[in-house]
């Protein structure tokens, strides 16, 4: 993972807590039982970003609140445990820590247990969460310590974090910064979907939408405002923005009238709307990857595979007809 990005080693302790307080923030590293072997890749884009993170060695890890930012630690092998005041999570490839902003606590990380650590800064996740439930608000969320990455939610959040590597991973690509956007602010609902919080809590009694009536109208808007818009720069949560209505709400109405939900019929849309482009242009003057970049495509390789399953052939073979 972040291939293309310079990896960073540090093999003394003082070395090591020095580089993470950098990164992260002030925190206690003790080795539990000979000293660290820390590698670390990093690859960060305005208020999102990745760690591939590793001590080599078990490490006891004593932070004060993160504060300003939010974490999400998964463990690519081996466990973890994280202890909140009298809370203890224990961590693994199926189970994520995500350590609270307001509070001390202490990680036990056992010997050659890399995680891949998802960064969201504070206000973004807030932004995000007040749109996606309006919430008037949304500085009293607090996410639960634990996030499930076998359920529907947990692996949907997967996914996304995959496609916004995909995308910080290729930090040059041309229309890279509409990549991104799009990436990042998928990752961060289907982050607040997968995760218990307090609001998600004192939305349990909210009720879907009552009518196939209202879900058809509201679902006839979805569909009016991605058309008279450019659809490469919408995303689920501008168009419930537009639409005036919360995140839930729009998903709801959109899946009882299709059966998908806005994030798919969007990527959908810009299928098509990729494949217009590359039977309309001319091979000479244009490639595959500006079409499929500029249509908020960020891994050409995934693009073509799905692309061909769509449409029965490749990009290049439409760009060549």
């Amino acid at each position: 993972m972040l291939a293309t990005r310079q990896g960073v080693r540090a093999g003394d302790v003082d070395e090591a807590n020095d580089l993470i307080a950098n990164l992260f923030c002030a925190h206690t590293l003790v080795p539990l039982e000979q000293g660290v072997q820390l590698t670390l890749r990093s690859a960060h884009a305005g208020p999102v970003g990745l760690e591939l993170l590793n001590y080599g060695e078990g490490v006891r890890i004593s932070p004060v609140g993160l504060g300003e930012f939010h974490l999400v630690q998964i463990p690519l092998r081996g466990r973890a445990r994280m202890r909140v005041g009298g809370t203890v999570v224990e961590s693994s490839p199926q189970r994520a820590t995500v350590p609270p902003i307001d509070r001390d606590f202490v990680m036990e990380w056992k010997d050659d247990t890399p995680h891949l650590i998802v960064y969201v800064d504070r206000e973004e996740l807030l932004r995000v969460a007040s749109v996606m439930w309006s919430i008037e608000d949304p500085s009293r969320l607090r996410l639960a310590p634990g996030l499930e990455l076998g359920t529907p939610a947990g692996q949907a959040f997967l996914r996304s974090v995959l496609e916004l590597h995909d995308v910080l991973d290729a930090p040059n690509a041309p229309n890279g910064e509409l990549s991104r956007k799009l990436a990042a602010e998928l990752m961060v609902s289907r982050l607040l979907l997968a995760v218990d919080s307090s609001v998600a809590r004192s939305l349990e009694s909210w009720q879907a939408p009552a009518t196939s009536h209202s879900s058809d109208q509201t679902y006839r808007r979805f569909v009016a405002a991605a058309e008279q818009s450019p659809i490469e720069d919408l995303t689920p949560l501008e168009i419930a923005r537009m639409l005036g209505m919360p995140l839930r709400t729009l998903q709801e109405h959109v899946h009882r009238a299709s059966g998908s939900t806005p994030s798919v019929l969007l990527r959908e849309m810009r299928f098509r709307r990729a494949h217009e482009r590359l039977r309309g242009s001319d091979p000479s003057r244009t490639t595959v990857t500006a079409i499929a970049e500029a249509c908020g495509f960020g891994h050409l390789g995934r693009f073509a595979g799905e692309y061909k399953l769509r449409f029965g052939e490749s990009p290049a073979e439409t760009l060549r007809r």
